[in-house]
């Protein structure tokens, strides 16, 4: 398709890219999965470590990239797992996650997800968004 700036997104996930073309549709903006391994900096704030992963992958490819990150904060366990929501949910599950909760009465919850948009590795911008929620048995 001529015309159209292609932007490279940095993710291995085919379905994260499958839904961003789909809100893109239209901008004259197209995306083209780049599965590149990117070393995350330990931080607490998802659009920090967005950020960061696309200045990196944007320097490393000489390209256009769009790089997204994402965590669940729960309240009762003071924002954790946050970002490291991925590999909570490998280790120890849902279920792991609601057994830390205990009998709280607090349920709580937001999932943030931030988005970074790089031209030339230099310089970023950032994109986020959350979605409250109340964490019960089942419900996720």
């Amino acid at each position: 398709m001529r015309g159209l700036r292609t932007i490279a997104f940095i993710t291995g996930n085919a379905h994260k890219v499958a839904e961003a073309a789909e809100i893109l549709r239209g901008s004259g903006m197209r995306l083209k999965q780049v599965d590149l391994e990117l070393e995350e900096p330990q931080a607490d704030d998802v659009g920090d470590i967005a950020k960061a992963c696309a200045l990196r992958g944007a320097s490393m490819l000489r390209r256009t990239v769009l790089v997204e990150d994402s965590g669940l904060f729960v309240s009762a366990l003071g924002g954790f797992p946050g970002p490291y929501s991925s590999y909570v949910h490998r280790t120890i599950g849902n279920d792991g996650i609601l057994a830390l909760m205990g009998d709280r009465r607090d349920r709580a919850a937001r999932f943030e997800s931030a988005v970074a948009y790089s031209a030339d590795g230099k310089g970023a911008r950032v994109f986020e968004g959350s979605q409250l929620s109340v964490l019960k048995p089942g419900a996720f």
